[in-house]
């Protein structure tokens, strides 16, 4: 899915053209990336806006190719990146394009919160997206635009302001002046034009009533609006009369109680406006109607309190899905599916919602978008810090202490604390004073809303956790902190996939051991460990013990280097039919080192695994004194004590006593077999060795490859019938499942579809 640089070759003259991008972000490679969809990307005027992203952040670019934006989250797990730009041009980023982004962006671990900072960057057209991609430099808000009355003119050296309850009022406050109020009439309308043309701010902010093609500058009375048209940002007087907005000023734009704003339903938008003709390099705004107003309100209030726009948007988000964790555990996880107003009445009793917060949170979560580079920094200026925060990572003691530095509120959200890098095994996390602290994988909340702060207090978090920067996956991502101490999650470099992570997730209390073994594994053989835990079924995840795994990677690595054959197989090969230390449903037991002790010296000498594995099955069984019976042996499936210990076994059971014998020793084999004949009764159980290729053995039977007496049957096997198709077993996850007619409710055992070869091999008619 990564977008070839073969893709970007068309823009390169016109970069050459507009120039190279300056500033650019300290992060590691990848950890910011551009989501785009192939078409976007192969258009020759947006193609520009990623390579320009890409080249000043030094990130990848991830291309959908059939629009749907949800297919990236493989790739996004993988790369596991700090930021994410999804450059969309305006027909594709409509509401549904807003609430995908959250939900897949929640997936990138299993925990519930946002596992990545992300924007859009589109615009009425190409130009406004460039435009955005362009800008490095760090906007600093020193003027303000508001709806909401004058009193936040007096933070600032200059802006302007009206009332939304009065349509007749409008304040001026000129550079190193005082407000001036002005009697205005019809309507604020004109002068507003006016002052965005003639002195335009740096931020803006409003409430009011909104649609997705205006803003009433006043709330519930006439008194004019903002409207659009083609690009066209202008005001509207309760005159009639138009005036045209002209501010190309770089400007942020935070309509915290407006319905709608925020919707792109096609290109002719208040949004796509804004960035048109408004000169907004980011914004964010609700895609629906607004009647609980936490996303917009509280993304004010993280913004008042230091952080930038785009940390705001975010840990505004985290803080509303905590509080969902905390009071609705049982429904934090509902997804609407629609966002209309007049479903919500229908949304809630569908759900059976009986809460207004809770319906509230629910609709506010998914709904509201952010526009522009998540990465680029647009803030209120600081000059004496409220409050500053230390950071101290001593081996694996994390110590967050905040210091406060004026007297003051901590406003109704709390307190986020950023972490420089991400973490994992986060673990015994306390705070003083006591509260109970959210701590993930990236950042930390303080719940202190509501509480006064005084200079000179100081709030200490600490936790235990490990830094896993060197991958760029989410595979060392736990769980979050739920209370309870947890076990010591593995170095990252142990674990390097998601399937990995989800194992231990299933290990209960036997992940204490499985990463153990993780850690005391070295060299290669800490990623066969990784392989083996993140593919065995959940039995074993739950049973079995450091000391058995490591000894079977130890023995298994070990019988492989032995092997006169060792630089014919591939790691790859060596992990799914050596590795293993088991194959179907047999008992779990140490039999790796015993075999290669006992069977090694029946070997030596023989260069080919083939001709190896035909020793071995003319040798293993009267060696165990193991044969077939139909009857006398005790089960179907015995494990190789099981079978030498009542010298009876079926063919399954001497399958697998050679298959761990040839494993024992370094050769590649796994069980084949068929659930039922095409044409005769019954199934039968044989074994694979590879020698370059896959060979078919009969256990206890053979006396060279594919000589064996089922083969004519195999002919008759049917890919359509999952009863009568050839199986052979993998020990990798995959969806088909080997079928054991013995215990037809153990679907543990994953297999391919191995019918095709048989009936190549078997199917042709004798000489």
């Amino acid at each position: 899915m990564r977008l070839s640089h073969s893709l970007f070759g068309l823009v390169a003259g016109f970069l050459a053209m507009e120039g190279t991008v300056s500033g650019g972000s300290p992060e590691p490679k990848n950890s910011y990336v551009v989501v785009v969809s192939e078409e976007t990307a192969r258009d020759p005027a947006w193609a520009p806006v990623v390579e320009t992203l890409r080249r000043k952040y030094d990130g990848a670019a991830i291309v959908h190719p059939d629009g749907r934006v949800e297919d990236v989250l493989p790739e996004l797990k993988r790369l596991h990146p700090r930021y994410a730009a999804f450059v969309a041009r305006p027909e594709e980023a409509g509401r549904a394009f807003v609430v995908a982004i959250h939900r897949m962006t929640r997936q990138l671990d299993d925990d519930p919160y946002t596992d990545l900072r992300w924007g859009i960057v589109t615009g009425y057209d190409d130009a406004d997206a460039l435009r955005i991609a362009k800008r490095s430099e760090p906007l600093i808000v020193k003027s303000v635009a508001t709806s909401i009355g004058p009193s936040i003119l007096k933070d600032f050296d200059h802006g302007f302001a009206s009332d939304e309850t009065d349509v007749h009022v409008f304040w001026i406050k000129r550079k190193g002046g005082k407000p001036e109020k002005i009697d205005v009439a019809p309507d604020p309308a004109k002068h507003f034009s006016e002052a965005f043309n003639t002195q335009p701010p740096d931020l803006f902010q409003t409430s009011g009533h909104a649609t997705t093609k205006d803003w009433q500058i006043c709330y519930n009375i006439p008194g004019g609006s903002f409207r659009c048209k083609e690009g066209q940002l202008f005001a509207l007087g309760t005159n009639g009369k138009r005036h045209d907005i002209h501010s190309p000023h770089p400007k942020i734009y935070m309509p915290m109680g407006n319905c709608l704003i925020g919707h792109i339903p096609d290109r002719d938008c208040m949004a796509t406006a804004w960035m048109h003709s408004g000169g907004v390099l980011q914004m964010f705004g609700y895609t629906a109607v607004t009647f609980h107003g936490y996303m917009g309100w509280g993304i004010k209030t993280y913004f008042n309190n230091q952080y930038t726009l785009a940390e705001s948007f975010f840990f505004n988000n985290q803080a509303l899905v905590w509080e969902l964790q905390k009071l609705f555990p049982d429904q934090a996880g509902i997804n609407f599916d629609s966002y209309k107003s007049a479903d919500i009445r229908g949304m809630a009793k569908k759900h059976k919602i009986n809460g207004g917060k809770l319906l509230g949170h629910l609709w506010d979560r998914d709904t509201v978008a952010f526009y522009g580079d998540p990465a680029w920094a647009a803030r209120l200026p600081v000059e004496t810090p409220e409050w500053t925060t230390t950071y101290s990572h001593e081996g694996e003691n994390v110590t967050i202490e905040i210091h406060v530095h004026k007297d003051g509120e901590w406003g109704d959200r709390p307190l986020a604390i950023p972490f420089p890098k991400r973490l994992g095994g986060i673990r015994l996390v306390s705070c003083t004073p006591a509260m109970d602290a959210l701590v993930t994988d990236g950042f930390a909340l303080l719940p202190v809303m509501g509480q006064s702060r005084k200079t000179g207090d100081t709030i200490q978090l600490r936790f235990g956790a490990h830094t896993i920067d060197d991958i760029p996956t989410s595979a060392n991502t736990p769980a979050i902190h739920t209370g309870k101490p947890t076990a010591k999650t593995p170095p990252p470099s142990i674990a390097a996939s998601q399937s990995l992570l989800t194992a231990l997730r299933f290990a209960g209390d036997n992940r204490i051991e499985l990463e153990k073994a993780l850690k005391e594994s070295k060299g290669s053989q800490r990623a066969d460990m990784g392989f083996l835990i993140a593919n065995m079924p959940m039995r074993d995840l739950q049973e079995l013990d450091a000391e058995f795994l490591l000894e079977n990677v130890a023995y298994a690595r070990k019988a492989l280097d032995e092997a006169p054959w060792k630089e014919r197989i591939d790691d790859a090969l060596y992990r799914e039919c050596i590795l293993p230390h088991a194959n179907l449903s047999e008992k779990r037991e140490r039999w790796r080192k015993s075999f290669h002790e006992q069977l090694k010296p029946m070997v030596e000498g023989i260069a080919d695994p083939g001709q190896a594995a035909i020793k071995l099955n003319g040798a293993i069984y009267d060696h165990f004194n193991v044969h077939y019976h139909a009857t006398k042996r005790p089960g179907p499936d015995q494990s190789p004590s099981e079978s030498i210990k009542a010298s009876y076994a079926s063919c399954t059971g001497l399958s697998i006593l050679l298959v761990d014998a040839c494993r024992a020793v370094g050769i590649p084999a796994r069980v084949a077999g068929v659930a039922q004949w095409t044409g005769s009764p019954g199934n039968h159980t044989w074994v694979e060795v590879w020698d370059g290729q896959w060979h078919c053995i009969g256990a206890a039977e053979s006396k060279a490859l594919d000589d064996v007496w089922f083969g004519p049957g195999t002919a008759k096997a049917d890919s359509t019938d999952p009863l009568r198709r050839i199986y052979a077993v993998k020990f990798s996850r995959d969806t088909l499942r080997f079928p054991m007619v013995w215990n037809p409710y153990a679907d543990y055992a994953s297999a391919e579809d191995v019918t095709a070869r048989y009936k190549q091999l078997f199917g042709k008619p004798a000489p």
